[in-house]
């Protein structure tokens, strides 16, 4: 934010998008709207992909337990 002189939307949009691994690609939005659709985009996507795969490793997991106990 210093370094750069990026006012604090820049600096969480480029935060995000560079620990999300998402890249800057040809085109990026240039409004602060289409920066904060963008995080929240990117967000939500993490957070879905993060429930989807906790459902499916917790019934994975109560399906060898309950094997188990048979």
């Amino acid at each position: 934010m210093i370094i750069l002189k990026l006012n604090s939307i820049d600096s969480i949009y480029y935060t995000v998008i560079t620990v999300e691994t998402v890249g800057y690609g040809d085109k990026h939005p240039t409004t602060y709207m289409a920066k904060i659709f963008t995080l929240t985009l990117s967000l939500l996507g993490i957070e879905i992909i993060t429930y989807i795969f906790s459902t499916i490793f917790e019934n994975v997991s109560n399906e060898i337990k309950r094997r188990q106990v048979r």
